[in-house]
């Protein structure tokens, strides 16, 4: 497997020097530069052509945010994928770094091991979100005032009607494929009003831009090219989630994990790799009645047509999504900080042999 190799910018010469140990000492890693301001990654960037760039936001010179923009806008970079990595989880740093383009965003505080799959997530062309953004979005939805002001932000940042009943369609990076060639059946059937945010997976978006020309030249309604959205890629998750009734998906465990914290309804179609873990995943929402599961082999356009009319219901998808969140874990950073403590508090309690003593 090709090594995947890093150029680090951040002012902090002791932290560049610990990202790159860290990195160099893992193997299919290697630290080709490390930058100290926003115009040095930019030049390195160009000089280089790294295959990651983990870029802090605030730097002399120029910024994180900046120097992201201008090498996800430079042609011969194409490429390149930036991961921000910063001490600050603000809202304005992270939706400022996602629209200039960054593939992801982590906080300095994650765990070596978080950084080095995070790095390995955004190489293989995948978006990689800091966890606060999808745990705002939940705190958001608590509320009917903050779901609906979720969702019209989202659509608006995506160019979608916040009030049409919309498919979110992602299947990731390496499940996508089957997902756009069945869903590119059933374009012509749709239901009237419904919208679709379909992201393809990077660099799958052509085949499906395709079969939806041909199936508005067919005969399909006019308006279809308007309701049917395709983009190959989206770092800012969160705002899909905010602005879907329903999602068409894989059933990895953290996608289980996000769409039912946030009471999504979803048609899971498990990626057929391992042992069948991703069948097990989404057993507790199946049985709640938030969620329906067709294997992949399987999986037809009248499924997916079946589940676009269920999500097109408003009582129907409200039921769906009341049981989806039945399953969903909201607070699980708060329960697994309460179980450290009980464990801490256990090993910290004398035992008889050390109270005799």
């Amino acid at each position: 497997m090709p090594e995947i190799r890093v150029l680090i910018a951040d002012d902090q010469k002791l932290l560049r020097q610990s990202l790159a140990h860290l990195l160099d000492s893992q193997p299919g890693f290697r630290v080709v530069a490390e930058a100290a301001t926003g115009v040095e990654a930019v030049s390195l960037a160009r000089e280089l052509v790294p295959d990651v760039v983990l870029m802090d936001i605030r730097m002399p010179q120029l910024d994180g945010i900046t120097a992201t923009r201008s090498i996800v806008r430079d042609p011969h970079l194409s490429k390149v994928r930036v991961l921000v990595l910063t001490m600050f989880d603000l809202d304005e740093y992270v939706f400022g770094a996602l629209r200039a383009g960054a593939s992801g965003f982590l906080l300095k505080d994650a765990t070596p091991e978080a950084l080095i799959n995070a790095v390995r997530t955004v190489s293989a062309g995948q978006a990689l979100l800091a966890p606060s953004a999808i745990a705002t979005l939940v705190a958001q939805r608590a509320t009917s005032e903050g779901t609906r002001r979720a969702r019209v932000e989202g659509a608006q940042a995506l160019g979608l009607d916040p009030d049409l009943p919309t498919l979110l369609v992602t299947g990731g990076s390496l499940g996508a494929q089957h997902l756009n060639e069945v869903l590119s059946e059933s374009l012509g059937s749709l239901p009237a009003g419904l919208q679709v945010l379909h992201l393809t997976g990077k660099d799958k978006d052509a085949p499906v831009r395709a079969a939806l020309e041909a199936a508005v030249a067919s005969g399909a309604a006019q308006d279809l090219s308007e309701r049917y959205h395709v983009l190959d890629y989206l770092t800012t998750m969160e705002q899909a989630y905010a602005c879907a009734d329903g999602v068409l998906c894989r059933s990895g465990a953290g996608t289980v994990a996000e769409i039912t914290a946030l009471g999504l309804p979803a048609l899971y179609v498990p990626l057929p790799i391992g042992n069948g873990e991703q069948r097990l995943n989404a057993a507790d929402v199946l049985a709640s009645g938030g969620g329906r599961m067709v294997l992949d082999a399987d999986l037809k356009p009248s499924d997916i047509l079946d589940f676009a009319m269920l999500i097109s219901d408003p009582e129907r998808q409200a039921a769906m999504a009341r049981a989806a969140a039945s399953t969903g874990v909201q607070d699980a950073a708060a329960r697994l900080a309460a179980l450290i403590r009980q464990c801490a508090s256990i090993h910290d309690t004398p035992t008889d042999e050390e109270n005799a003593a």
